[in-house]
């Protein structure tokens, strides 16, 4: 499964303590990791949705001053203490780890000025993005931002950070050290892929 492919990659890194929210089958995730006999994997059931950070907040006592949060549908392929350093001499109370993501448009693209006036055209531009992996490092004293009990997401969190002027830092990463498993292609090259297998 993708979500012990994370763990793996993880233990690699000598990060070995692991807290995973629940909601929807629970009791199915909960006995499968059971009859692998895996250690220090702790759950925390949500009795509603509680979004992709709400169920943090239940665990707050018990996690590390600087932590990771995944989504479990995401792979990153990268040092993760290379990550946590980044973090630190930056001094972020929240690091975002991005895929650098390349556009090419193959037509002419207009700008234009508040009044529709054509200021320019470039043909041909590349534009790059940053994307949201879902992959993050934060801060213990972040979770005092996140309401308990109630349906939060990370980009609630941020957003709430950004309008507080909290420190917010970003962490690219190419593309192909991302691989998102949202659907079953993608699932599939992730577990045939090189990082996978060694």
């Amino acid at each position: 499964t993708i979500i012990e492919e994370i763990i793996k990659k993880f233990k690699k890194e000598n990060f070995n303590n692991f807290f995973i929210t629940t909601g929807f089958k629970s009791n199915i995730l909960k006995n499968y990791f059971l009859s692998k006999k895996y250690k220090n994997i702790f759950f925390s059931k949500e009795k509603k949705p509680l979004g992709t950070i709400g169920g943090v907040k239940k665990i707050e006592k018990k996690i590390s001053d600087i932590f990771f949060v995944t989504n479990c549908d995401t792979f990153l392929d990268l040092n993760y203490n290379n990550l946590i350093d980044f973090h630190s001499q930056n001094k972020n109370l929240i690091t975002i780890v991005t895929a650098i993501s390349k556009k090419n448009i193959n037509y002419g693209v207009c700008r234009i000025n508040k009044d529709n006036d054509l200021k320019s055209i470039d043909e041909k531009p590349n534009f790059n993005f940053l994307i949201n992996t879902g992959f993050y490092v934060m801060n213990k004293k972040i979770l005092k931002r996140i309401p308990l009990n109630k349906y939060f997401d990370t980009t609630n969190l941020i957003n709430d950070c950004i309008r507080k002027k909290i420190k917010i830092g970003i962490y690219p990463v190419s593309m192909s050290k991302w691989k998102d498993v949202g659907n079953w292609e993608d699932y599939n090259k992730v577990l045939n892929s090189e990082y996978i297998r060694s």
